[in-house]
């Protein structure tokens, strides 16, 4: 095979991005401090050991984690403004974070009962007293 024939090596950073469309900005980050963050996130999965294939599925997690935070904080601010509109805008998006996370969390520890990923992350439950929650 030469190197030509050989696929480029990606990068942590790139599989945020080419599977979850995550970039710096999702978490306001810089570019820099968003490849510091991520590499951090590899330290720590590194440390719990694991196979190649568990780590980066760990990786993705805590990425995950953070976006769903970084996504509530916007919501709730859009929230306190009344603008509801965008708030359930970014409450689907959380959701569809959520199912990536779910699988991630099955992916990373694959033996362990809460792989079935957060029961306390979904929404639904803590908006609905605002009207905004369930099928409506």
């Amino acid at each position: 095979m030469t190197a030509s024939e050989n696929p480029p090596t990606l990068t942590t950073v790139d599989r945020l991005e080419g599977l979850y469309g995550l970039t710096s900005a999702d978490l306001g980050l810089d570019e820099a401090a968003f490849t510091r963050r991520v590499a951090l996130w590899e330290q720590l999965a590194a440390e719990q050991g694991g196979t190649a294939r568990q780590q980066q599925a760990r990786v993705r997690v805590t990425a995950l984690t953070n976006t769903i935070t970084a996504l509530m904080r916007r919501a709730d601010k859009f929230r306190a403004e009344g603008d509801i509109t965008t708030e359930r805008d970014i409450l689907g998006r959380v959701e569809v974070f959520q199912g990536w996370l779910t699988a991630a969390v099955a992916e990373a520890d694959p033996t362990s009962p809460s792989s079935s990923g957060p029961r306390s992350a979904s929404p639904a439950a803590e908006f609905t007293g605002y009207g905004i929650g369930g099928n409506g």
